[in-house]
């Protein structure tokens, strides 16, 4: 019982071993503290298994593919909890123009210590003036629009970037389909080159080919012949007149 056990523990351990993800050639991203390995494994794994790279250059593009997406999935959630960081700041300027800066900070004080009077104060003038969460958000973003502006021109950048790296795949692969074909029309062309055949490998052809060169030259000979009598023809109706 006890060696059924083991010998079940070692293949499990087998079977570890052979669904584990192969990382690209040529690297992974480095992770920062806080992101999940096991989610950039699977991304590299489903990009991997999508192009399927068939050489080394097409392997380096889709490393490429892999870095710039999980670049870019890092500058979208650094905009989101850049977002949700500076909440508290949007709350702020939000009471301040409503109920004054003296006022917003005391009930902000009250809140941050615990005082439900604080809180249902707060919430009350929130809904007197109908203040919205998306609205506190609004305010956030115009407060760091210059830091959201900066992570917006990045991720842009990591999308460009991207897309050029997937498109340098596509290209490549056009341009081997273009080669593989003009080899292959270089190949029948030169299997179906047209011989001109030889009369001693043909000789009805040439004996036919000689008749027609008899009968052109007898024609020939026999046109010129009515021309000559009727030359002469002429000749003589000009002497009787």
């Amino acid at each position: 019982m006890i060696k059924r056990r083991k010998d079940l523990a070692g293949s499990k351990r087998r079977s570890r071993k052979k669904t584990a993800i192969k990382d690209n050639t040529f690297g992974m991203p480095t992770l920062l503290r806080g992101e999940d390995a096991k989610a950039l494994h699977k991304l590299s794994e489903r990009i991997n298994k999508t192009v399927k790279p068939a050489d080394a250059l097409e392997e380096m593009w889709v490393a490429d593919v892999v870095h710039l997406q999980w670049e870019l999935q890092r500058l979208q959630e650094s905009k989101a909890q850049l977002i949700h960081l500076k909440h508290e700041e949007g709350i702020r300027e939000v009471l301040t123009a409503l109920i004054g800066g003296v006022k917003a900070a005391g009930l902000l004080a009250g809140r941050k210590v615990g005082l439900d009077d604080a809180q249902q104060d707060i919430e009350r003038l929130f809904n007197a003036g109908e203040v919205t969460t998306k609205t506190i958000v609004a305010q956030t973003m115009v407060l760091y629009l210059d830091e959201i502006e900066r992570l917006e021109r990045m991720i842009l950048s990591a999308e460009v970037r991207r897309n050029n790296a997937i498109r340098e795949v596509r290209f490549h692969r056009d341009a081997l389909a273009r080669n593989l074909r003009r080899a292959c029309e270089e190949v029948e062309d030169g299997e179906f080159t047209e011989i001109p055949a030889s009369p001693e490998a043909h000789p009805t052809t040439a004996a036919a080919q000689k008749q027609i060169e008899t009968k052109v030259s007898s024609g020939s000979v026999n046109d010129q012949g009515r021309e000559e009598d009727s030359a002469s023809e002429a000749v003589e109706s000009r002497e009787d007149d």
